[in-house]
């Protein structure tokens, strides 16, 4: 991680050993990557429901979808930052 200094971590910094470190910076960007992937998967679905709309295919935006792309993003969360916290 190149500014760790700019993110909030759930375990103390000072505490950890220089490989614990490591391994919450890379926990840190997985987080940041699997995010950034369900959220570009969200948009995706966006526009692809507005086209199908526009051709008369699809009635509307499913809300299963959306609510399975919500949860994604906090189970993500919730397994990384668990990672994060088991980190001595």
């Amino acid at each position: 991680m190149r500014y760790p200094g700019v993110c909030n971590f759930p375990v103390d910094l000072k505490t950890l050993s220089d490989g614990a470190r490591d391994e919450l910076y890379n926990l840190a960007s997985d987080l940041l990557i699997a995010i950034g992937i369900i959220v570009n998967l969200l948009f995706f679905y966006i526009v692809l429901t507005n086209i199908n709309v526009a051709l008369g295919i699809w009635g509307g935006i499913n809300g299963y979808v959306l609510a399975l792309v919500i949860c994604s993003i906090a189970g993500a969360s919730l397994y990384y930052v668990t990672r994060m916290m088991g980190l001595r």
